[in-house]
């Protein structure tokens, strides 16, 4: 369960520019107590969103961790393109891991790609 947030006393001026910001949306005057009610409503609300935020990046991180295949090929396709100015083949993905079929070297650009590594998908030619 998550920890409940205390009451928090905002500042008269604070409090102030808030009833004005609800005066101006909701067309009604407020008290500063309920300025200040509803401000430590919102303010658990954003607090809230924000650890929503924390934990779906997290999963995110996790979700896209590289495999050991993923992190080789990775590198190598950055050394060859700094050595040789232009991507490798699929096919020599595929060779550089180890495998025969150039589909492979395929799939595990199509996952980085999926994975963030979007530099791979702006290649103009990664020929087969």
């Amino acid at each position: 369960m998550e920890p409940r947030l205390s009451f928090v006393r905002f500042k008269d001026e604070a409090l102030d520019e808030f009833r004005d910001i609800w005066l101006r949306n909701f067309g009604e005057e407020i008290s500063r107590d309920r300025a200040n009610e509803e401000a430590n409503n919102m303010y658990r609300l954003f607090d809230h969103l924000g650890r929503i935020q924390k934990e779906h990046d997290a999963k995110v991180r996790e979700e896209n961790k590289l495999t050991e295949n993923e992190e080789k090929a990775l590198a190598f396709i950055q050394e060859f393109k700094e050595t040789n100015g232009k991507m490798p083949t699929v096919r020599a993905i595929s060779r550089h891991l180890g495998f025969s079929s150039s589909r492979t070297g395929y799939r595990i650009r199509q996952v980085l790609i999926r994975k963030g590594h979007s530099f791979l998908a702006r290649s103009p030619k990664l020929q087969i």
